[in-house]
């Protein structure tokens, strides 16, 4: 019995997305499931149609199911989604002490508790923002674990300057 699980070094795959795989086999071009191996999810005549075909529907599946540009590991990328991280976490802080004034706060001059909460919002902020781009998880499952995330930042602030900021 022949085993058509690709491997990373599987001859039969010539081009690897982060998902799929595109490729030709004994009498066919194949479309791969990289992430659960077998049997090809679709394959094609082997004619220039087919490859044409075979191609279309590999960026189709990659692009719909594979891991957006946005999501790599790239170092520029994971930079850049630190910079997004500690920005969401000072907007997180913007709103909490924008609340904390709402609910009558004295804001004009934080004190060092109410700076201590809005240093503890910032690991929950960032590491939301970094599963919510890095999880292997669907859109809303990531969506999710952001705002939860989120809704923890705020609460540290929120609590934090309930206790440290006086009522105006």
């Amino acid at each position: 019995m022949i085993c058509h699980t690709p491997h990373v070094d599987d001859p039969r795959i010539t081009h690897r997305g982060n998902a799929y795989g595109v490729g030709r086999d004994e009498g066919y071009y194949g479309v791969w499931d990289l992430r659960a191996g077998g049997e090809p999810v679709a394959s094609y005549e082997p004619t220039p149609d087919g490859w044409a075909a075979a191609w279309e529907r590999y960026r189709e599946l990659e692009e719909r199911f594979g891991a957006q540009r946005w999501r790599s590991m790239g170092p520029w990328w994971v930079l850049l989604h630190l910079l997004i991280g500690l920005a969401l976490w000072f907007l997180t802080g913007v709103l909490a002490i924008g609340i904390l004034a709402a609910l009558g706060r004295d804001i004009d001059e934080p004190t060092g508790t109410t700076g201590l909460g809005f240093l503890g919002a910032l690991l929950p902020v960032v590491v939301g923002w970094y599963l919510f781009v890095y999880l292997p998880a669907s859109r809303k499952m990531r969506w999710l674990v952001l705002g939860l995330t989120v809704l923890v930042g705020t609460g540290i602030v929120l609590i934090t300057g309930f206790v440290g900021q006086p009522p105006a």
